[in-house]
């Protein structure tokens, strides 16, 4: 199927054709934006998800060692959230 020039006018339809790739451009662009915005999103979710257990872990008043293996956060991290919550 070949394909349709809307104008026999070379300049005008390299400029189009420029405009069409840029679109193009623009629009994978702001996709991988999304992408890389939801995978941070779900990042920062997960952790806030651990320390919310951890908090609670915290309150039961588990050993770190416990808390650290099931939440995977650090000694030093489950150490300051203790003293941020007063405990």
């Amino acid at each position: 199927m070949a394909e349709q020039v809307f104008t026999s006018d070379n300049k005008l339809m390299s400029e189009y054709n420029r405009e069409e790739e840029f679109n193009r451009r623009y629009d994978s662009g702001i996709t991988i934006a999304r992408q890389e915005g939801e995978q941070v999103g779900e990042i920062k979710g997960e952790q806030k998800k651990q320390q919310e257990i951890a908090i609670n872990m915290l309150k039961d008043k588990l050993p770190f060692e416990i808390i650290a293996k099931y939440t995977k956060l650090s000694l030093a991290e489950l150490s300051s959230l203790k003293q941020s919550l007063s405990l």
